[in-house]
């Protein structure tokens, strides 16, 4: 697994910070933080990188899916090939996925194999309360 453009977990910018990459005013983030503010609790947004062409990328798909029933996560999918947030976080070994929290506290994580996805998600995102459970 490669982990590229990790942030230190802040919730607010330093004074002396730099701005935001360019890229978080793609429009599925903007989107992300408008929703965002309006709830009490925030939700990471992982947004899947994959493409048809992919061999892992539907295995990545089912275990992100499975992730949900477990952990509280917005999840959107990007084709690599056609996307520009792609492009502009250089993603090149697929299958990828960029865990957003805010701006200033993300990591890209790509060429995701195994239990990958499913060690990141359970480290990265809370549990979700799940109350039609049987116990």
């Amino acid at each position: 697994m490669i982990t590229q453009q990790a942030r230190a977990a802040l919730s607010e910018p330093v004074s002396d910070a730099e701005p935001p990459p360019e890229w978080t005013k793609n429009e599925t983030i903007q989107a992300h933080l408008a929703a965002r503010a309006t709830l009490d609790v925030a939700t990471p947004l992982v947004i899947q990188f994959g493409s048809e062409n992919c061999a892992l990328c539907p295995k990545a798909t089912l275990d992100i899916d499975a992730a949900q029933n477990f952990r509280s996560f917005e999840w959107k999918y990007n084709d690599a090939t056609s996307s520009e947030l792609a492009e502009e976080l250089e993603v090149t070994a697929l299958p990828a996925m960029l865990v957003f929290h805010d701006l200033y506290n993300y990591t890209l994580y790509q060429k995701l194999r195994g239990l990958d996805i499913k060690e990141v998600i359970e480290e990265q995102c809370p549990p979700r309360l799940v109350l039609n459970a049987e116990f």
